[in-house]
């Protein structure tokens, strides 16, 4: 089967809840606000809060975690920002900034609380080019980052032949479905853990269609046999099961779709190439 091109989908069996840049909240009800910054949790000295309607964030602190350099200026309460190419100037209560000399109209003016000087949430994804956005049910904030992947590889095998005619290479398991059929059978492949012969619980999975479009996958809850009939309803010609519990997750558009429960010291990255 050719694995040339790839139509890469995401699929993850959970329901979600859709999102705007608006940002709606009420006045009263400002505490338990999370902000996550390249799929990580933040915890500032002053969370994020909202001011009548707006969701304001620490711009020291997000500035500073996207890698900005930033400058208060007491006398005139202005705040610069420089991040590479970038540079950010905003006063407190003025409902305009700088980004690069260019004027930027923003929703709500900057303003100070509890000694920190907080700024819009739209404005970081303009001045920035970050994506933003905002969950309502999960009292969220999520900023995009960008994951850079330098991989080391050193071959099992001193036969340099047949690692030059494979294109790629991974280790997953068992097999679920092969061309087209259920054909799981752990123990046949040495499997005897319980966690993959009889336990429901977080799964990932990766497989392809017939028409070679790229399946991953992840559940909250399923054994593996439940796992091939996910894999299958979705049209997986060939599929095999990843890593599962704590070690299943999803990054896609600069955040968790499914967040693991520990820290990770591998992942399997699908990015778009440039011809």
């Amino acid at each position: 089967m050719s694995f040339k091109k790839f139509l890469p989908i995401i699929a993850i069996l959970t329901v979600f809840f859709s999102f705007s840049i608006g940002f709606p909240g009420q006045a009263a009800s400002q505490e338990n606000i999370k902000i996550y910054i390249g799929g990580e949790e933040k915890l500032f000295d002053v969370p994020p809060q909202v001011f009548n309607g707006y969701t304001f964030l620490p711009i020291r602190g997000i500035f500073e975690s996207l890698g900005a350099q930033v400058f208060w200026d007491n006398a005139q309460r202005r705040v610069t920002a420089v991040r590479k190419a970038v540079k950010i100037s905003l006063k407190v209560g003025e409902t305009s900034a700088t980004v690069n000399g260019k004027s930027v109209k923003l929703d709500k003016a900057p303003l100070v609380y509890k000694g920190t000087t907080m700024v819009p949430v739209r404005f970081v994804s303009e001045a920035l080019g970050e994506a933003v956005e905002w969950d309502q049910n999960a009292r969220s904030v999520y900023i995009g980052g960008r994951a850079h992947f330098s991989p080391e590889f050193e071959p099992a095998s001193t036969d340099k032949s047949f690692w030059q005619k494979a294109a790629g290479a991974l280790g997953v398991g068992p097999r679920l479905i092969t061309d087209g059929k259920i054909t799981v059978d752990p123990i046949s492949e040495g499997f005897s853990s319980e966690k993959i012969l009889s336990y429901s619980m977080a799964r990932s999975a990766i497989g392809v269609t017939a028409n070679n479009m790229l399946l991953m996958v992840t559940v909250n809850r399923a054994t593996i046999r439940e796992l091939v009939s996910i894999m299958h309803s979705l049209g997986a010609y060939n599929a095999m099961n990843l890593d599962g519990g704590a070690s299943s997750g999803l990054y896609y558009g600069g955040r968790y779709l499914t967040a693991p429960g520990r820290d990770l010291s591998n992942a399997l990255i699908i990015y778009k190439k440039n011809d």
